[in-house]
């Protein structure tokens, strides 16, 4: 889409991010040494994640004309679905017994880049998480980007080393947990915190 003067700036690759970081999540992954606590009860499980890319950048125009690029924020992130499942060092007479069901979840992971009017210089905007769980709860959550961010919810990159460190909360007026009925009638969930590192 264009005007007389500018072309919005999109991305048209997958995984075709500023920092090059949604392409390293990609694919399928799994441990089987993962262990809760629930309800009291020590559980050993595997946990598996799928990322799926978008196929492009998608752009949240910063006013209401939708080709003014001047501090647009565009949108890099995946989808991604995580299930967790009971494994063989449970025993057979346990809660959850080997291969039941634990957990699932699904959602997006976004970064978020603001560039300049040429599509260019991009720099970090925000991190946010949006959790969907089969029990009819659901989490939104963010990670705001200061270079000289010391805030529980910030980002920490390293501009030789391309690691990025953030710590998701959901503690906001904008950003939060939705409970259905079971999680508020029996475990009421308040607010969301995840402490994450990419290299």
């Amino acid at each position: 889409q264009t005007n007389n003067k500018i072309q919005i700036p999109y991305r048209n690759k997958y995984c075709n991010d500023p920092l090059g970081l949604i392409s390293e999540l990609i694919g399928r992954w799994y441990s089987d040494n993962g262990y809760d606590t629930i309800y009291g009860i020590k559980t050993y499980y595997t946990e598996f994640l799928t990322f799926e890319p978008l196929t492009y950048g998608i752009l949240n125009p910063a006013k209401p004309d939708p080709l003014d690029v001047d501090n647009e924020e565009e949108i890099f992130g995946v989808r991604y679905f995580r299930q967790i499942i009971s494994n063989s060092y449970n025993d057979k007479d346990h809660a959850f017994p080997p291969s039941a069901p634990i957990h699932e979840e699904t959602g997006y992971l976004l970064f978020m880049f603001i560039f300049d009017s040429d599509g260019q210089k991009p720099r970090f905007s925000r991190i946010v998480k949006s959790i969907a769980i089969p029990r009819g709860e659901n989490v939104l959550a963010r990670a705001e980007y200061d270079k000289d961010n010391t805030k529980d919810n910030g980002i920490l990159f390293d501009d030789d080393t391309n690691i990025v460190a953030y710590n998701l909360t959901s503690n906001a007026k904008d950003y939060g947990v939705g409970n259905g009925q079971f999680t508020s009638t029996y475990s009421f969930v308040t607010s969301f915190t995840q402490k994450v590192e990419i290299d």
